[in-house]
């Protein structure tokens, strides 16, 4: 996720339920043919990539292919995160790293300095002006993507709060706003999925990196 500026940003792990499954306990959830253009991260050995409550999500196996979400630094530390790919969107998750980037456990075709943020949709999306979704504002195609506005918020938020069912989210478009009217806020309606054994919500429009 975006880290230069204010992100919003909610992950729901709760309970089960009949959601489809999107992926097996290890492997799977790698870069797509429609995302080569973007940072991608190659595995060199077999790497446990953690949940935010510190078990194993799944693991990445050597040579798995996954695409990067934030390759950054803050505070001079490097700040590395991959998508998990599922068909209801992307699965993000944080990789502990203890070095500079010579210890990472990848290789890329994007480093640090030259890796830039663009907003992608990863799913085809309706976009709403209100969380009430009833007035439309635009729709979105999969594989959209824009150059990132530094100048400008970027990220989403939840607005409704059920346990379970879809959940509406409000997105700060960013750049994606010219093909919204010019909107600087749409909402979108979420369906809850079955992911890795957990039932969560994945936000069809996310940030990549690509190569400058």
């Amino acid at each position: 996720m975006v880290r230069s500026l204010a992100v919003l940003f909610v992950v729901f792990s709760l309970g089960c339920s009949n959601s489809e499954s999107a992926g097996g306990n290890t492997g799977g959830g790698e870069v797509t043919d429609q995302w080569r253009d973007c940072c991608i991260a190659t595995f060199t050995s077999d790497v446990a990539i953690q949940d935010p409550f510190g078990g194993t999500a799944f693991t990445a196996s050597a040579d798995g292919e996954y695409l990067l979400t934030d390759l950054s630094a803050f505070a001079s530390e490097p700040q590395v995160e991959i998508a998990y790919l599922t068909a209801a969107g992307p699965d993000n998750y944080k990789l502990k790293v203890t070095g500079g980037p010579e210890t990472f456990p990848f290789t890329s075709n994007c480093s640090i300095d030259t890796a830039v943020q663009y907003i992608a949709v990863f799913t085809d999306v309706t976009v709403y002006d209100s969380e009430t979704l009833t007035y439309e504002l635009c729709k979105l195609k999969a594989g959209t993507s824009v150059k990132r506005d530094m100048t400008t918020n970027s990220g989403y938020s939840i607005t409704s709060m059920s346990l379970n069912g879809p959940q509406v989210y409000e997105i700060m478009l960013n750049a994606l706003g010219t093909q919204c009217g010019g909107a600087a806020l749409g909402y979108v309606s979420v369906p809850e999925t079955r992911v890795l054994g957990t039932n969560t919500w994945l936000v069809p429009i996310n940030t990549v990196m690509k190569p400058q």
